[in-house]
């Protein structure tokens, strides 16, 4: 059965939805750019510093790094649960909002917890980590349940998607990527958790540009009539919709070709230690570095975002697979200060490419109603084997770098074998092109296409 069929309502007999008006467009635009600007400069007062803190306070090595960040990844493991809690299960009356109110606090409260240690010892740290994870990742799957939302039915997913990232990426280029060097180098641990937990509280006056029905009006007043017609129905659509789209054997293919994607080995922390160990680069330094990723970042941004309407589903596939494969290729040429900034760029590049190209496929296979659950699904695909491929890449830089000490290994080694091995193992991912669903090899733009969860093989 062809897969691309006209646009229609995903759950059967559900009501039609109205086109969102200018007003909400642009509303949705300024909380989806305003979280994101927030969590850039929250990125910038702890990103450097949280990997030196795991370095020179709780001395790890690159490998106990990864498996740090695989126990801190376990709220990311459940973005489905978060998902489908938010998608059937009303919050105080609210799908969205309070979900959205919620996150702010839990991951505002874990920083400053943080800021009130003087030892850090790791059990502590862990625990607090996890409580700002959980917040983070509850946080992101609201914002990208809406976007969703209002993306599919309106083909603006892969601009509101670019907005996420636009303005975070001009001010990481002009100031943050600098700003994250200097409270590394010059910054107490409290001072920096303190401000990024303070920092969190700002998101909660957005939730004013969130719209979100209110499901029931709670204690203020008995349930009505239609409430108590009206919210079975829903919860009942809701789940029949979930129930429909695991079904579908397409979902599980596409979702395995980015799972095996996202297993490569990644070699982020890694990266870190290479660039102090071995090229001796300060850490105001490496901060600055980000500017350049931002860069690269920026420019692959731009190109999607042009291209994005014309860009057809094989396109996407391809994107996906070459992207990743060529981090590996520019990460070979980062060997001194002048090639740096230049390999930072094309490593940003390619990397923001192939992720633009799969979150654009993970949106074409969410229904309406269900956004929240099938993309929490491929989010915590995304999330839980990044850092599953963290910790391949982590393991590589370390048994063929200097922890391997029967063979005497330099630190040079084991960062260039995993990038060879990296490459190898990405280019496998071949293998998985004839067996996606009829769909991902159209030749027609992905916008243009909505896929129905039983017909996408």
């Amino acid at each position: 059965m062809n897969s691309v069929t006209a646009l229609s309502d995903t759950a059967e007999n559900s009501p039609v939805t109205p086109a969102p008006s200018r007003r909400s467009l642009v509303q949705i635009g300024l909380l989806v750019a305003a979280t994101a600007v927030i969590a850039a400069i929250v990125s910038a007062v702890t990103g450097e510093k949280l990997i030196f803190l795991y370095k020179e306070e709780l001395h790890l090595s690159v490998n106990s790094v990864a498996n740090l960040n695989l126990i801190l990844g376990l709220p990311g493991y459940a973005q489905s649960l978060m998902g489908a809690g938010s998608d059937v299960f009303p919050l105080f009356g609210y799908h969205r909002r309070s979900y959205y109110l919620l996150s702010a606090l839990v991951g505002s409260l874990g920083y400053l917890g943080l800021s009130t240690l003087h030892r850090f010892p790791y059990g502590t740290v862990v625990c607090l980590l996890m409580v700002t994870a959980a917040g983070y990742t509850l946080l992101w799957v609201i914002i990208n349940a809406v976007m969703v939302t209002i993306g599919n039915r309106t083909g603006t997913f892969g601009r509101l998607q670019s907005l996420s990232m636009f303005v975070p990426l001009v001010l990481r280029i002009v100031a943050l990527s600098h700003f994250g060097g200097y409270v590394t180098e010059h910054w107490s641990y409290q001072s920096a958790f303190l401000t990024a937990g303070m920092l969190y509280l700002l998101y909660l006056p957005f939730v004013c540009f969130l719209e979100d029905r209110r499901v029931s009006h709670g204690s203020r007043r008995a349930p009505s009539a239609e409430d108590l017609i009206r919210i079975p129905e829903d919860r009942a659509r809701r789940s029949a919709v979930l129930k429909r789209v695991m079904r579908s054997p397409g979902l599980w293919s596409v979702l395995s070709f980015i799972v095996y994607l996202q297993l490569t080995p990644y070699i982020d922390t890694a990266r870190t230690y290479y660039q102090a160990d071995v090229l001796h680069f300060s850490k105001q330094f490496i901060g600055d570095l980000g500017s350049y990723g931002s860069v690269g970042v920026l420019i692959s941004l731009l190109i999607f975002n042009v291209m994005s309407r014309r860009l057809s589903a094989r396109a996407h596939i391809w994107g996906a697979y070459l992207g990743s494969a060529a981090i590996y290729v520019a990460y070979m040429a980062l060997r001194d200060k002048p090639t740096a900034g230049l390999v930072v760029i094309f490593t940003g590049f390619f990397i923001n490419y192939a992720y633009l190209c799969i979150y654009a496929l993970g949106a074409r296979i969410c229904p309406k109603g269900a956004e929240g659950t099938v993309y929490g699904l491929i989010l915590t695909a995304i999330g839980s084997t990044y850092l599953f491929s963290e910790k391949f890449g982590s393991f590589l830089y370390d048994y063929f770098g200097p922890s391997n000490l029967a063979h005497h290994y330099t630190i040079a080694h084991g960062w260039y074998s995993a990038l060879w091995f990296g490459l190898g193992f990405t280019l496998l991912a071949f293998a998985f092109i004839p067996f996606l669903p009829s769909w991902t090899r159209s030749g027609r733009p992905l916008a243009s296409l909505v896929i129905e969860p039983e017909n996408v093989n």
